[in-house]
């Protein structure tokens, strides 16, 4: 097979702006209150979320989201959702957080990256949003996906379908592209001594 070229992925802007994790790893964000309800959670996977409250569902949903970019080899940074239900869509907070609120757009979710004119090409906030019309777990969790692409840095690709940067994906298809990936690890390339 010969190689694949993933060349259109596109970055917030020309600056480049990356999350610098305190620790230098690890990015967590914090969950609001509210959670959503999943007409699906009963019945998706064989009742995978059965037994798990909303609450619970959503934590795990967001969880299962980080993991498709947590999961690229060498990656250089790492997503992670507190058990604090402590986030807040504040854009001056300097918290990562994620909640459920109706969005007022074509929209089903928005991220807002938010750096500081002090330092352009650091993400010192990403709260994101994902709307009240979101009901099903595939939905929810192809949205979360997306959007944390933005707060890593990544912006909408237009011209490869099969990147979930992108418009095209069905919503069920929650597969990275090559051009996701690729991007990603432009912005957060593996550490000295890690493949």
């Amino acid at each position: 097979m010969p190689p694949v070229h993933a060349s259109a992925f596109v970055f917030l802007n020309a600056n480049k702006p990356r999350i610098v994790p305190e620790d230098g790893r690890t990015q967590t964000f914090y969950l609001t209150a509210s959670s959503p309800s999943f007409q699906d959670r009963l019945t998706f996977e064989d009742g995978t979320y059965a037994n798990s409250t909303d609450d619970e569902t959503f934590a795990l949903l967001v969880d299962r989201a980080m993991q498709e970019w947590n999961d690229i080899p060498g990656l250089g940074i790492r997503l992670k959702v507190s058990t604090e239900r402590t986030g807040s869509i504040d854009a001056e907070d300097n918290r990562f957080s994620i909640g459920i609120g109706k969005i007022s757009s074509v929209a089903s979710g928005l991220a807002y990256p938010m750096t500081r004119e002090t330092q352009p090409s650091k993400i010192a906030d990403c709260d994101i949003q994902v709307g009240t019309d979101i009901d099903s777990i595939p939905s929810f969790v192809f949205v979360m996906i997306h959007e944390l692409g933005h707060c890593l840095g990544l912006g909408h690709n237009h011209s490869d379908p099969s990147a979930i940067m992108g418009y095209w994906q069905p919503r069920t298809h929650v597969v990275l592209g090559l051009d996701d990936m690729a991007g990603v690890l432009s912005l957060y390339p593996p550490r000295a001594g890690e493949k």
